[in-house]
């Protein structure tokens, strides 16, 4: 999958049905690319979700991979004890 997932500026609940299904699609393709560019707010849900989607990826011989994160969304995950290395790259 050559295709970028943009992530809404605000990744809360109600995005997170849209994410899923995004997630979902890209996964059975083994490869995710993540937009977080324009992203204000990462709630812990979105964060979850990210996660889960980076784990099962690269259990599976995967790729999951941030191209653009905002400084806003780093700090978020900075505060949650996580680096955008982090979530793509298996420390965790």
């Amino acid at each position: 999958m050559n295709d970028i997932i943009t992530l809404q500026a605000r990744l809360d609940g109600a995005a997170l049905k849209t994410l899923s299904t995004d997630l979902t699609r890209a996964c059975s393709e083994r490869s995710v690319r993540i937009d977080a560019g324009g992203v204000t707010h990462l709630g812990a849900l979105g964060l979850q979700l990210l996660l889960s989607a980076s784990r099962t990826l690269r259990r599976d011989g995967g790729t999951f991979e941030f191209v653009a994160i905002s400084d806003r969304a780093s700090d978020q995950l900075a505060k949650m004890g996580l680096t955008p290395e982090a979530v793509s790259g298996g420390m965790i």
